[in-house]
């Protein structure tokens, strides 16, 4: 603000001073006397305009400060780091699950492999008991006949 106030005052008071030196009834003296009177409330007049304009944009305008831009830039830079770690810890934590699951997967696979060989085991041996009684049955019934054509012949 303060630039825009020179580069707005010194023409200002130039032309203010150029404007008295066509009246040639006026002193030299008074001329500058004029000129410094009527400049110093041209000055005060756009000084005081331009702190209202710089104002009311601070308060109700999209515009922001030095201070404020960087404070923001400053600000995204710390949450895209957090973020940045955030993701890191996230992957992180990703693998020790795939990892966790891939030792789960291989365990239910070893026991499942367990259970099925004692199926088979079971399966295997509970034919083999059936087919051992189903054979003695046979045999018990083919004795049976044998046992009593020879008790007869015995008896006989």
């Amino acid at each position: 603000p303060f630039k825009v106030l020179a580069l707005m005052g010194v023409p200002a008071v130039a032309y203010i001073f150029y404007g008295r030196s066509g009246q040639a009834h006026l002193q030299t003296q008074m001329k500058v006397m004029h000129t410094r009177v009527m400049g110093q409330f041209s000055v005060i007049a756009i000084l005081l305009g331009l702190m209202g304009f710089k104002q009311y944009m601070d308060h109700n305008g999209r515009f922001i400060t030095e201070s404020e831009a960087n404070a923001r830039v400053e600000e995204m830079h710390l949450v895209r780091e957090e973020l940045k770690l955030r993701l890191q810890q996230e992957q992180k934590a990703k693998e020790v699950w795939d990892q966790e699951r891939a030792k789960a997967r291989a365990a239910d696979l070893v026991e499942a492999a367990k259970t099925s060989t004692k199926t088979t085991t079971k399966t295997t041996t509970k034919a083999a008991t059936k087919a051992a009684a189903a054979a003695e049955d046979k045999a018990v019934a083919g004795l049976a006949p044998k046992q009593q054509q020879q008790q007869q012949q015995q008896q006989q």
